[in-house]
């Protein structure tokens, strides 16, 4: 049994696509926690709990909690009996020719981890954003101009531990070896217009600073930053392809055009998104 966590805030644009995306690429079980979500959010992972593919769980913390967040998730996974665990987020969707599950049975039984290499999607200032993100960023780096870390996969083994981002995995503070997966890549997209991220740094950024337990220079909190001095529209525009530095990246192969996510969103998208 495969189950996917997700933990989820404010993700109305893209959560439903989500969630459908994986249960149609082989995931059985989604566990979500909804984290005060005032848009339509809620509503959305109701819908997908009634038919018993999702278990809803609640959180009312304001400081980001991901850690406990993902430890809760992956007891309730153990509890229906998951093979594998893997951690989300909602603009990131796990992308393999062959079906997820079928992939993670032939790994070696001793593994009890796994990474996947993300790859971050170039924004285009135009909606809808699951048309027009057509474009794969090769090098994919963060705000501090190094390559994104990759996510895991675990076996819910109860000593197993986690920490932000869901990148590494631990047993007694010493990490877990995760062979890198390459037949899985995730594509991630975190930029999906001006307004959605504006709100999902304002939010994002004030939630984790908040909590002292978390290390604090991370890219989120380098982005609230530029939220909070007035910069954020610029260091936007500075990430849209039709960017000046972009377009040279463009002609160089840095970016290129991967329309691998839209033909597979594709046969289920009207009825997902109507």
């Amino acid at each position: 049994m495969l189950c996917m966590t997700l933990p989820v805030r404010n993700e109305e644009d893209i959560l439903q696509l989500c969630l459908q995306f994986h249960l149609e690429r082989g995931v059985d079980h989604i566990i979500a926690i909804d984290n005060l979500s005032e848009d339509g959010s809620r509503e959305i992972l109701e819908a997908f709990a009634k038919t018993g593919q999702l278990t809803l769980l609640e959180s009312d913390s304001e400081n980001y909690d991901q850690p406990g967040w993902v430890k809760r998730m992956t007891e309730e996974a153990s509890k229906l009996g998951a093979d594998w665990v893997f951690h989300n987020d909602a603009d990131e969707f796990w992308y393999s020719e062959t079906p997820l599950k079928e992939i993670l049975q032939s790994i070696p039984k001793e593994t009890i981890a796994v990474s996947v290499e993300r790859w971050n999607y170039v924004p285009v200032d135009e909606l809808p954003w699951y048309k027009t993100h057509i474009y794969r960023d090769n090098e994919s780096l963060n705000t501090f101009g190094k390559r994104i870390l990759p996510k895991i996969g675990v076996k819910p083994l109860p000593q197993i531990t986690t920490r932000a981002g869901n990148h590494k995995a631990f047993i007694d503070n010493k990490q877990v070896l995760a062979p890198l997966i390459p037949e899985i890549e995730i594509f991630h997209f975190p930029i999906r217009g001006y307004t959605q991220f504006e709100r999902k740094v304002e939010i994002g950024g004030r939630a984790y600073g908040s909590n002292p337990g978390l290390w604090q220079k991370t890219p989120i909190i380098e982005l609230y930053r530029h939220f909070q001095s007035g910069t954020l529209r610029s260091y936007y525009e500075q990430q849209l392809i039709s960017s000046h530095e972009n377009q040279e990246r463009l002609k160089k192969g840095l970016i290129e055009q991967d329309l691998r996510f839209y033909n597979a969103i594709s046969p289920f998208l009207k009825n997902c998104l109507s």
